[in-house]
């Protein structure tokens, strides 16, 4: 985040820094410590540890916030700010502050289509002793969250859904794993058609989820709750412990969003950072090192920018930061390599080849992205103007860039034309070996594998 604080007129004229030596340490980077909401208005409650002092006490703190909008624009015109006396924020040496959002105005049926628009703000705070102000804090963006039915604010104490309100989450399939999460029972089975509530949820108000081997579930207070197998625990044993049945991870952060690859996890921070864990013998973690990664570590993104979204594949992941750069990392994810200088050897090996990338890597697009997606072993992604890019196996045509006898791999994002479509693309789903799109006119187009009809195009 580079992004300059606003100039506002109610902030201090800038001065030289010799007039000021004794002006307090810039505020380390905020934190998001809680949220709630009403579904109409949502709030934060920020959180910034006091700086040092400088032999001056600190007698005041300035927080300024504007709307994120994707690109990283400042916005200053709707930039804000307020100045606090010390002791109304400050306990010890942790500062908080309740930052509110207003939801934006019902959205119309076209909009419906698009998907649901992040409610962010960049937030930077600094400090005020005798001497003079000190420097701002680095940006932080801010989520706010979503709330999906009821009333979720009680003071800062989140009030859970009353009996009759929340809804259930079902599972069936497979229950190798103990990803079904309903118990030893339905283990030992192996397989369970039926849809039957996973205990524990009767009165818990959930908000999203994500699934491998193993079940990430958010509930409306954003506590995460896991069960299935390659769970983080911290051990260094070559044992797999498996969970049959939900159990809530303490977290240092706020989660925002979870993804699940084949075993591998990654969390999304309400601030914006990627933390994982998981089997890692192809960098599917985004984490450079060890085969496995047995407790939470954070991913470390170029320029420390702040994602706003994450997928994860078999063994690969892709990210959107705030500014619409995707970023990828994983099995064959690295940038490509060809491999055909010498005329003696074509035909002997493949034009190019993807090396893994052991950490978040970004690609160079000529327009920012508004969507990304990750399939089994290929990912797509939409861009500011509406047009589907992918990339990865093409093994069934799942690219949508032609029959895999012609590009079994693409190495590189490439723009994928649609026969007969000019509209704009306005959701993107991908699953194991196929693909499906949804432009602005609520046309759905699908490609890739139809052997058991998942394609829903008739004839496989």
């Amino acid at each position: 985040n580079t992004l300059q604080v606003p100039r506002l007129e109610s902030m201090a004229p800038a001065e030289s820094q010799e007039d000021f030596y004794d002006v307090p340490d810039a505020v380390a980077p905020l934190q998001v410590a809680q949220r709630w909401g009403d579904g109409t208005v949502d709030e934060v409650l920020l959180r910034w540890r006091k700086p040092r002092e400088n032999a001056r006490e600190i007698q005041s703190y300035e927080v300024c916030w504007w709307p994120w909008s994707l690109g990283g624009e400042t916005r200053e015109a709707e930039a804000s700010s307020i100045q606090l006396a010390a002791e109304e924020v400050a306990e010890g040496d942790l500062c908080h502050y309740p930052l509110r959002a207003t939801k934006p105005e019902r959205r119309t049926p076209g909009e419906l289509l698009h998907p649901a628009p992040l409610t962010a703000s960049w937030v930077s705070v600094r400090a005020y002793n005798q001497e003079g102000w000190g420097d701002w804090s680095r940006a932080t963006l801010v989520f706010f969250r979503e709330v999906i039915g009821g009333d979720a604010r009680n003071g800062y104490q989140e009030a859970d859904a009353t009996p009759g309100t929340a809804g259930s989450l079902l599972t069936w399939g497979a229950s190798e794993d103990g990803r079904l999460g309903r118990g030893l029972e339905v283990l030992q089975r192996g397989a369970c058609p039926e849809l039957v509530a996973v205990p524990g949820f009767q009165e818990c108000r959930l908000s999203s989820m994500a699934a491998g081997a193993h079940t990430c579930v958010l509930s409306q207070r954003d506590r995460l709750y896991l069960w299935g197998s390659f769970l983080p625990d911290g051990q260094d044993s070559e044992e797999v412990d498996v969970l049959v049945e939900p159990q809530e991870q303490a977290l240092d952060f706020v989660c925002h969003a979870a993804a699940c690859g084949r075993f591998s996890t990654v969390l999304l921070s309400a601030e914006g950072r990627l933390f994982a864990w998981g089997p890692n013998e192809v960098y599917q973690c985004g984490i450079p090192g060890d085969a496995m990664v047995r407790s939470l570590t954070q991913l470390q993104v170029p320029k420390d920018e702040a994602v706003i979204q994450v997928e994860l594949g078999e063994f690969h992941g892709v990210a959107l930061t705030s500014s619409g750069q995707v970023l990828c990392w994983g099995q064959e994810q690295g940038p490509e390599a060809g491999l055909r200088d010498e005329p003696k050897l074509k035909g002997l090996l493949p034009e190019s080849i993807n090396f893994n990338e052991p950490s978040p890597r970004a690609l160079d697009l000529p327009v920012p992205v508004t969507l990304v997606a990750a399939g089994g072993y290929h990912s797509a992604f939409l861009t500011q103007n509406g047009q589907l890019w992918s990339w990865g196996s093409n093994s069934h045509g799942q690219l949508g860039l032609g029959l895999p006898t012609e590009k079994a791999f693409v190495g590189r994002p490439r723009p994928v034309v649609l026969e007969g479509h000019t509209g704009r693309m306005a959701k993107l789903s991908l699953g194991g070996v196929h693909s499906a799109v949804l432009d602005d006119a609520g046309v759905a187009y699908t490609f890739g594998d139809n052997s058991r009809g998942q394609c829903g195009q008739g004839d496989r």
